[in-house]
């Protein structure tokens, strides 16, 4: 009687509170005419979700995630890492635009572990046309995006955790680059007795502006315009612009907690942009005897998506774990958006 209680309350609560948010960022939406942040940062490939678990709960996975997907979300559920761990995660993102994640932790000593991960967003080889050529010169460009992972995380105590990630970022369009350094930062505080009650704090995207340079900036200036001189060489200044900061705050719990074979994980969360408007995320995942999983989430406050769902199947071989996960994310406009992920743990 008091699981079940306990599982009422959970939706409850996620329902109840979902519904009153979605109502406040719909009230607050700004009217025509007035000014919204969208727009105000670059390197928007940083905010893609990595880990079909994790999408497949709308996004609602800071105090969910583990192991290398945790990355992205909260690095310090990298803490829960106990053997050398690979992960691979590949998402057809809109437009035809590929995002690519690949990664190896391991442990680095008793309650810590250290990663490495790159994540790849490409738009392909794109044919250069111009007014003359429009089927194309038989020149070619791409759009690659590029963020290189090195993440620390462990228990301060029992209950506590924490990780930190420094990343490399790098923007590339056609003979133009930016790049520069950027930090996450994040915790997750546990409470095993009640529910597996968890509560999480994160925040992403903490550098300093990039701008792009390059040799297609290269220009030949006439510096005075109707005056008879040699034209000379110079150089176009591009504005630098800013990471997508971002604020992280979760809550979580097992609505079946202690029920034999049984796990119902409920999710809710708060982000915070420096760029686009607050959103607030719900999600579930149920898992039965830990090897067949379901979820479920959707995300409120966002232009475009909102529903999403998965699946997932573990592989327990003693010294070796397997799982494969899928998930998709429902948009407005322009269809389904997939994602699989294939994780091995090694003991």
């Amino acid at each position: 009687m008091k699981r079940l209680v306990t599982l009422w309350i959970s939706v409850a609560l996620v329902v109840i509170g979902g519904g009153q948010l979605h109502a406040q960022l719909v009230g607050s939406t700004a009217k025509p005419g007035e000014f919204k942040k969208v727009g105000g940062a670059g390197a928007q490939f940083l905010k893609i979700g990595i880990g079909a678990r994790e999408v497949g709960m709308g996004g609602a996975a800071s105090t969910v995630s583990s192991g290398l997907s945790a990355v992205h979300w909260n690095p310090a559920g990298l803490a829960d890492i106990e053997g050398i761990s690979g992960m691979f995660a590949t998402t057809r993102w809109i437009g035809d635009y590929t995002h690519n994640f690949i990664g190896v932790a391991l442990p680095v000593a008793e309650g810590y572990a250290a990663e490495i991960s790159v994540i790849h967003f490409s738009s392909g080889m794109i044919p250069v046309t111009t007014v003359v050529e429009d089927k194309g010169s038989g020149a070619f460009y791409e759009v690659s995006d590029l963020a290189v992972n090195a993440t620390v995380a462990g228990y301060l105590s029992e209950n506590f955790s924490f990780g930190i990630t420094m990343k490399y970022i790098s923007q590339a369009i056609g003979g133009m680059k930016a790049s520069g350094i950027a930090f996450d930062v994040g915790t997750l505080y546990q409470l095993h007795k009640f529910n597996d009650l968890r509560f999480a704090f994160a925040v992403s995207n903490l550098g300093p502006e990039l701008q792009y340079q390059g040799g297609e900036l290269l220009i030949t200036a006439d510096l005075v315009p109707g005056l008879k001189h040699r034209p000379v060489d110079a150089m176009m200044v591009t504005n630098p612009y800013s990471l997508p900061l971002y604020v992280r705050s979760g809550i979580s719990l097992d609505a079946l907690h202690g029920v034999e074979d049984h796990s119902l994980r409920v999710a809710g969360e708060f982000i915070t942009f420096s760029d686009t408007p607050e959103q607030f995320l719900v999600g579930a995942e149920y898992s039965w005897k830990d090897l067949v999983f379901l979820r479920g989430g959707y995300r409120f406050g966002h232009d475009q998506f909102g529903l999403a769902a998965g699946l997932g199947i573990k592989y327990d071989g003693g010294d070796m774990q397997g799982a494969i996960d899928y998930a998709f994310a429902q948009t407005k406009y322009l269809g389904l958006v997939h994602w699989i992920s294939v994780r091995v743990n090694t003991f």
